[in-house]
């Protein structure tokens, strides 16, 4: 509320367009094209834009938390790929990138 206790919806919002501009005419274009007038054109396009707005903010927050995801995954195939090699060359002998001469295996060969 402001001091006079009007909302602030209440009161009426002045548009000032740049000198020059055609913007004006083509929202009253518009407003004649749809039946509106040129209040409830602007309303309109501005409940449209921002809609589209809010979707694709809403968008670019599921790509960003799928790229969260896959990047946790990868995070975690990294390290289990990491394990994997270190049993491997532990299992052949490989320590610290040197090579070290295997046991013979247990067992006859054919």
């Amino acid at each position: 509320m402001t001091e006079d206790g009007n909302s602030q919806s209440d009161r009426p919002m002045l548009i000032r367009f740049p000198p020059g501009s055609d913007l004006r005419q083509r929202l009253a274009d518009s407003a004649h094209a749809n039946r509106r007038t040129l209040t409830a054109e602007v309303i309109s396009l501005l409940e449209m834009g921002l809609s589209g707005v809010e979707a694709r903010l809403h968008a670019q927050e599921k790509a960003i938390n799928t790229a969260h995801d896959l990047g946790s995954d990868l995070n975690d195939m990294v390290w289990d790929l990491f394990g994997r090699v270190e049993r491997l060359e532990s299992h052949c002998g490989i320590v610290d990138g040197d090579k070290v001469v295997p046991t013979k295996p247990k067992g006859k060969r054919r």
